[in-house]
């Protein structure tokens, strides 16, 4: 048989799933946040749409990896912090896979890359 939930625990039920929501938001705009003024800052100081796209994007996508696993970590919940940085890559393959399949015009990228060969 089972016990049907108090209202006290269909409460803390629910502020739980609240509070996981709210990070959620407050975590994907912050992240939005962040890359859309660093690469305007980044325009702003001259820099190629390329390299803002390899390097500020690129932060800006992995900040939320970065910053639930040092909270778990310095939580001492190094399964969190591990889970978190496999899963990540996990899926960082996956979009590769997907990705791959597009043309890329190399004689474009190698015109706007920094480096010279």
């Amino acid at each position: 048989m089972s016990e049907a939930l108090s209202p006290i625990d269909m409460i803390e039920i629910l502020s739980f799933v609240a509070a996981i929501a709210v990070g959620f938001v407050v975590l994907s705009t912050s992240a939005d946040r962040l890359i859309e003024v660093a690469s305007t800052l980044a325009s702003r100081l001259g820099m190629s749409i390329l390299t803002i796209g390899m390097t500020i994007v690129a932060f800006g996508t992995s900040a939320p990896e970065l910053l639930v696993s040092s909270v778990a970590a310095l939580d001492g919940s190094a399964g969190i912090a591990i889970g978190n940085a496999l899963g990540s890559n996990i899926i960082n393959i996956g979009n590769e896979q997907v990705v791959a399949d597009v043309k890329v015009n190399v004689l474009a990228i190698c015109k706007r890359l920094p480096v010279y060969s």
